[in-house]
């Protein structure tokens, strides 16, 4: 019960944190980027079930959390040569490099908007370990 409560307490975490986007400049934009294959939700579906296929253990003695800051371009794609590890805690390289690769593997962006126009976005997206199962698709 309290590793369902600390999963819930982290999800809410990682939603706030994803919010904070900026621009190249700084400045907020109107329209934050929004990721097409299902929003927030599927935004971590997608990154958590690529995860999960690594072959890294799913063990529970592995916990932490790592942030990654990326640029998404005004095309909604992620500009894979800004990925960058803006915070770690105490996950083991390996897991922060699979971590770093599943953002590479995520889809496109509906991309963020200032004035109406598309903008290249900055996104902070923390990932956290274990990976919460609640948000893998099962196989039937």
């Amino acid at each position: 019960m309290k590793n369902f409560q600390l999963v819930k307490i982290l999800f809410f975490l990682l939603l706030i944190v994803s919010l904070n986007t900026q621009t190249t400049n700084a400045t907020t934009v109107e329209e934050r980027p929004a990721y097409i294959n299902g929003g927030d939700d599927g935004l971590l579906r997608d990154l958590y079930c690529y995860l999960s296929t690594v072959s890294l253990s799913q063990s529970d003695s592995i916990k932490g959390k790592c942030i990654f800051t990326f640029a998404i371009s005004k095309n909604g794609i992620i500009d894979v040569e800004t990925i960058k590890l803006a915070r770690k805690t105490t996950l083991p390289d390996e897991y922060v490099n699979a971590a770093k690769e599943a953002v590479k593997h995520l889809g496109k962006f509906k991309p963020g908007k200032m004035n109406g126009i598309p903008k290249k976005v900055w996104y902070n997206l923390p990932i956290i370990y274990p990976i919460p199962l609640d948000k893998i698709i099962k196989s039937e």
